[in-house]
């Protein structure tokens, strides 16, 4: 009896541990990925971020840097696609009437998607949906649009 609860205990820890940080890409735009916070550590940063309770129960956040710039990747997983969109869409609408922190809020078409826009705290910011995921990159200028790209290459 010991030796099957023993697989289940290691697989539920493989599932549990696993989390949404291996999605994180290595590198973007020629930067490397150089730390992962996730499970309960990223959902705090993004509800400070916020001011208020608003990440699902998985999220990661990947910090990349190199000699190009530096960027953030936040991805937060839902249990289903429908919510990943309502969350993108009351950030959308928050964003696209005004903000202190953002500006030039524009909807534009990369690789075939709508991905939304706007920058802010001296960078470039794109965010947008893909299945039951929510993924928000914010990069230096220079590097931002190329780490968009090969984003969504990789999804």
């Amino acid at each position: 009896v010991a030796p099957p609860v023993m697989a289940l205990a290691l697989l539920l820890y493989l599932v549990v541990s696993s989390d949404e940080k291996l999605e994180m890409p290595h590198s973007l735009a020629g930067i490397d990925l150089t730390r992962i916070v996730a499970g309960k550590d990223a959902a705090e940063v993004i509800n400070h971020l916020h001011g208020k309770g608003v990440s699902p129960s998985h999220n990661s956040i990947g910090m990349y840097t190199g000699e190009k710039g530096s960027a953030i990747l936040y991805l937060s997983v839902y249990a289903k696609e429908k919510e990943a969109e309502e969350s993108l869409d009351r950030m959308r609408s928050a964003i696209s009437q005004g903000n202190p922190v953002f500006a030039n809020y524009a909807e534009v078409e990369v690789s075939g998607r709508i991905i939304y826009f706007c920058v802010g705290q001296g960078q470039s910011h794109y965010f947008f949906c893909h299945q039951n995921k929510v993924y928000w990159l914010a990069a230096d200028g220079g590097i931002a649009r190329v780490g968009l790209e090969e984003l969504l290459t990789g999804l």
